[in-house]
Protein backbone atom coordinates (compact mmCIF):
# COMPACT_ATOMS: atom_id res chain seq x y z
CA UNK A 1 0.00 0.00 0.00
CA UNK A 2 1.33 3.64 -0.11
CA UNK A 3 2.60 5.76 -2.57
CA UNK A 4 4.80 3.06 -3.89
CA UNK A 5 2.19 0.32 -4.58
CA UNK A 6 0.16 3.18 -6.44
CA UNK A 7 3.20 3.80 -8.79
CA UNK A 8 4.22 0.40 -9.39
CA UNK A 9 0.69 0.10 -10.59
CA UNK A 10 0.42 2.97 -12.41
CA UNK A 11 4.05 2.14 -14.05
CA UNK A 12 2.30 -1.48 -14.77
CA UNK A 13 -0.58 0.36 -16.63
CA UNK A 14 1.70 2.48 -18.29
CA UNK A 15 3.74 -0.44 -20.10
CA UNK A 16 0.98 -2.47 -20.97
CA UNK A 17 1.02 -2.06 -24.77
CA UNK A 18 -1.92 0.14 -26.06
CA UNK A 19 -2.70 0.79 -29.92
CA UNK A 20 -0.27 0.90 -31.97
CA UNK A 21 2.57 1.29 -29.53
CA UNK A 22 4.38 -1.39 -29.32
CA UNK A 23 6.15 -2.43 -25.67
CA UNK A 24 9.99 -1.77 -27.62
CA UNK A 25 8.63 2.08 -28.34
CA UNK A 26 7.10 2.81 -24.76
CA UNK A 27 10.47 1.19 -22.68
CA UNK A 28 12.22 3.74 -25.14
CA UNK A 29 10.11 6.48 -24.29
CA UNK A 30 10.59 5.87 -20.28
CA UNK A 31 14.32 5.52 -21.20
CA UNK A 32 14.56 8.72 -22.30
CA UNK A 33 13.20 10.65 -19.13
CA UNK A 34 15.76 9.24 -17.02
CA UNK A 35 18.27 8.86 -19.28
CA UNK A 36 20.22 5.22 -20.27
CA UNK A 37 22.51 5.44 -17.28
CA UNK A 38 19.31 5.62 -14.88
CA UNK A 39 17.23 2.79 -16.77
CA UNK A 40 18.28 -0.06 -15.66
CA UNK A 41 17.51 -3.42 -18.46
CA UNK A 42 20.00 -6.38 -17.53
CA UNK A 43 18.62 -8.69 -14.83
CA UNK A 44 21.33 -8.74 -12.73
CA UNK A 45 21.04 -4.66 -12.32
CA UNK A 46 17.35 -5.49 -11.84
CA UNK A 47 17.76 -8.42 -9.32
CA UNK A 48 18.57 -6.44 -5.92
CA UNK A 49 15.18 -4.06 -6.79
CA UNK A 50 13.08 -7.20 -7.00
CA UNK A 51 12.15 -7.79 -3.80
CA UNK A 52 10.50 -5.81 -0.78
CA UNK A 53 12.52 -5.06 2.58
CA UNK A 54 10.94 -8.17 4.16
CA UNK A 55 11.99 -10.80 1.75
CA UNK A 56 8.26 -11.64 1.13
CA UNK A 57 7.53 -10.63 -1.99
CA UNK A 58 9.43 -10.70 -4.94
CA UNK A 59 8.47 -8.88 -8.36
CA UNK A 60 9.41 -8.82 -11.64
CA UNK A 61 10.31 -6.30 -14.51
CA UNK A 62 12.33 -6.10 -17.74
CA UNK A 63 12.90 -2.16 -16.72
CA UNK A 64 13.47 -0.25 -13.49
CA UNK A 65 13.75 3.34 -13.86
CA UNK A 66 15.76 5.92 -11.20
CA UNK A 67 14.57 9.24 -11.76
CA UNK A 68 17.22 12.05 -10.41
CA UNK A 69 14.22 14.75 -10.47
CA UNK A 70 10.35 15.43 -9.72
CA UNK A 71 9.89 16.42 -13.37
CA UNK A 72 11.20 12.90 -14.09
CA UNK A 73 8.62 11.38 -11.91
CA UNK A 74 6.29 13.66 -13.50
CA UNK A 75 7.11 12.72 -16.58
CA UNK A 76 7.24 8.67 -15.97
CA UNK A 77 3.94 8.78 -13.83
CA UNK A 78 1.89 10.68 -16.90
CA UNK A 79 3.44 9.16 -20.30
CA UNK A 80 0.56 8.64 -22.02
Amino acid sequence: SGIGAAINDRLTRAAAPRGDENEDELRARFIAIVGAKNALTDAVDIAPHLTEWRDRWIGKTSLVLKPGTANEIAEIFFLQ
